[in-house]
């Protein structure tokens, strides 16, 4: 028997040749490394970002799957239908499922702005104490200086750093000469850390990415769901008829409806006198 040829963006597998999960993988984990080869051979025009519930989408491709696959074989009468990738939709939503805990977040704005305005009120308050500290003579004047050059919010949240880290290299010579707690100088080491982390990413978020990172790789798996998904729905158009497509294979984002309650009745009116 030939060798199986590994998939590559040059020679992409085709469709419907997924290879099935690697016995030592689980989960949606094993979907993921599964599907990544034609999620990468997807030229870049084609990502479709990923917005939306996937696990709405998980239940909805799994409704759909199942009655179609129930009509197989009228379903293998349409031509350009190709049962094997609509068979694999969910696994292919639960590979997006795995991709999107992958990414990394992003500190909202708001939340940036929380913090960056408690790392200025102890910058504020420990470099204060730090000058009057390297007037006596208890914290180096030149150190203390360098602090005070930088200007703008990661330089804030550097100098938090700096400044905790100074207080605790000299803690024995300014014990009992200064007011600041050690919870305040631990608070200006964790809160100029977090500025620092956070204003980074932001930055290298809001640049134009110069190489695929987690982000993408999910963009491009949500791309051939929603490409398999328009199959999906033509084969569910042509079983079941516009009427009852929508009931029989929902689309990606469908809300579950709830069954409607029955109709009451009408009293019967009492009999005239």
């Amino acid at each position: 028997m030939p060798a199986t040829q590994n998939p590559t963006p040059e020679n992409p597998p085709q469709p419907g040749s997924i290879a099935p999960p690697d016995a030592t993988a689980t989960g949606s984990q094993a979907e993921f490394e599964s599907f990544l080869p034609l999620a990468n051979a997807l030229a870049a025009g084609e990502v479709v970002p990923m917005r939306a519930d996937l696990q709405l989408a998980l239940h909805n491709v799994t409704v759909g799957v199942e009655n179609v696959l129930a009509e197989r074989s009228r379903a293998a009468k349409l031509p350009e239908t190709n049962l094997g990738e609509i068979e694999e939709l969910p696994r292919l939503v639960l590979a997006v499922l795995f991709a999107d805990t992958q990414v990394e977040r992003v500190a909202p704005q708001s939340d940036i702005g929380k913090s960056l305005a408690r790392a200025r009120e102890l910058r504020a308050l420990l470099l204060a104490t730090a000058e009057a500290l390297a007037l006596v003579g208890a914290l180096p004047p030149a150190k203390v200086k360098e602090i005070r050059k930088g200007r703008g919010s990661i330089d804030a949240a550097r100098d938090c750093v700096d400044l905790a880290a100074l207080f605790r290299k000299y803690a024995a010579d300014i014990r009992g000469k200064h007011a600041i707690t050690a919870e305040q100088i631990e608070e200006c080491g964790t809160v100029g850390t977090t500025v620092f982390t956070q204003l980074k990413a932001h930055r290298a978020r809001t640049g134009e990415p110069t190489k695929r990172d987690g982000a993408d790789t999910r963009d491009r798996l949500w791309t051939l769901v929603v490409q398999r998904a328009h199959a999906l729905f033509r084969v569910g158009a042509y079983l079941f008829g516009r009427e009852d497509v929508d009931a029989k294979v929902p689309p990606l984002q469908a809300h579950r409806s709830s069954p409607k309650k029955a109709a009451h009745a009408p009293t019967p009116a009492a009999p005239s006198k």
